[in-house]
């Protein structure tokens, strides 16, 4: 997190690299993916009272506006709706794509479902088909977005609490105002480091 100091609540989105090229003469229009998929937040942070925001600000000083990284966990998600069971790690080093060749999980049960997150590298991920280990306890996971850095093998898979390394969106994030005697409200704005 940025702080210690707990957001009210926090919107996520995430940001498909798409390009749309619409024909001048027969408007019919042709989309091309590009790697670099980025998840982004808004952190919004309700009736502060005027301790937290003098440290809200400066952690976010701290951070020296995009340059800075911290970790966000995706509150919310962090039940599983899959057993989860084990310790898993990635069996294979895996360079970019959407799959991931898994094992340490428990044998012949359904460890993540569908909507399922967790993270792996640094990265979240969402889980876009129910994933069934086999008698000694390995999977494919398949998840979007894609990887952005290759995993190495015996990466661990975080469960628990799902997370990824974010920045500042700008560097105009430490611009609030706040009345004396008053409870503010902020938001922030992140995007993930990719």
């Amino acid at each position: 997190m940025i702080s210690n100091i707990c957001a009210s609540e926090i919107n996520w989105q995430l940001d498909f690299n798409v390009k749309t090229f619409p024909s001048v003469y027969s408007r019919k229009e042709h989309h091309v993916k590009w790697p670099g998929n980025q998840w982004k937040a808004e952190l919004i942070y309700n009736n502060l009272t005027y301790d937290e925001v003098c440290e809200l600000r400066a952690d976010l000083a701290d951070l020296h506006g995009v340059t800075g990284s911290f970790t966000l966990h995706h509150m919310g998600f962090d039940t599983l709706r899959g057993t989860g069971t084990g310790a898993p790690v990635t069996s294979v080093v895996t360079l970019g794509g959407k799959a991931l060749v898994t094992n340490g999980w428990g044998a012949n049960q359904i460890v993540l479902k569908k909507g399922d997150y967790f993270s792996v590298n640094g990265e979240l991920k969402v889980v876009t088909a129910d994933a069934q280990t086999n008698g000694g306890g390995g999977v494919t996971v398949l998840f979007a977005p894609p990887l952005h850095r290759n995993v190495p093998a015996g990466t661990p898979l975080e469960l628990n609490r799902p997370s990824c390394t974010m920045r500042l969106r700008d560097n105009n994030q430490l611009n609030f105002s706040c009345r004396p005697g008053q409870r503010a409200n902020i938001t922030i704005s992140c995007v993930e480091v990719v």
